[in-house]
């Protein structure tokens, strides 16, 4: 944790917030925070800044905040990468949002198993502590959006016409050919497959659609080996 991330339940006063959670333990056992001490805090979906700790004790941390720094600007990437298994989406969601992405998109092919769509992993209190998590490890405080869309066709027909919209589509498949270019354009929509890789049937309604392909090599990589050398291309 690189930044202490803050509610508005959080707060006492305009400038005075107590923590009693895991960021107090955070504060007690990493930091190392005592009174006097000083730490990087960040309000959720606003600005960044400092705190100042004004008391601290087993049960709880009062500080004085002070937020004056905007929130790093984002990505213009909309990450839409088919469901992936759910230990291995849960790396999905930490590396995009640790890289500036601000909306990910999950959506179904022939290789993705069904009962991936009933993991408990889905939830949206899940994903809330899983981008707070990594809002907090990049010093980052907006929290992104996230679409679920199950089935590939409908998805295809539908949907990437609204999400592509006056952005240019990339595809990362070692069916393409070619290797992803260097430097892509943005405003972006970089497609990714699932973890068994999608069929030609599906990397050709793909590229239809004006997706550009690319491979990042001859080697077959797993998802969240790929995804931060694609997403860093962006950068």
């Amino acid at each position: 944790m690189n930044t202490i991330l803050l509610k508005k339940s959080d707060f006492i006063a305009c400038d005075r917030v107590i923590l009693t959670d895991y960021r107090l333990e955070h504060m007690q056992k990493v930091l190392k925070s005592t009174t006097g001490s000083v730490c990087k805090v960040g309000l959720l979906n606003d600005k960044l800044g400092k705190g100042e700790v004004i008391s601290i004790n087993e049960k709880s941390a009062e500080l004085r905040v002070t937020l004056d720094t905007m929130p790093p600007a984002p990505l213009d990437v909309i990450l839409v990468c088919a469901m992936q298994r759910p230990q291995t989406y849960k790396k999905v969601l930490h590396i995009a949002i640790t890289m500036g992405v601000k909306h990910l998109v999950f959506f179904g092919s022939f290789k993705v198993e069904k009962s991936y769509w009933d993991s408990p992993v889905l939830s949206e209190e899940i994903f809330h502590r899983e981008a707070v998590t990594a809002l907090e490890q990049c010093c980052d405080t907006v929290m992104p959006t996230v679409e679920y869309h199950k089935y590939f066709k409908k998805f295809v027909e539908e949907e990437l016409p609204r999400l592509s919209e006056n952005r240019t589509v990339y595809i990362a498949h070692p069916a393409c050919g070619g290797k992803f270019p260097d430097k892509p354009q943005t405003p972006a929509l970089l497609l990714v497959g699932p973890e068994g890789g999608f069929t030609d049937y599906e990397v050709s309604r793909l590229q239809e659609t004006g997706a550009k392909g690319g491979t990042l090599g001859s080697h077959i990589l797993r998802t969240e080996v790929a995804l931060p050398a694609l997403l860093g291309k962006f950068l």
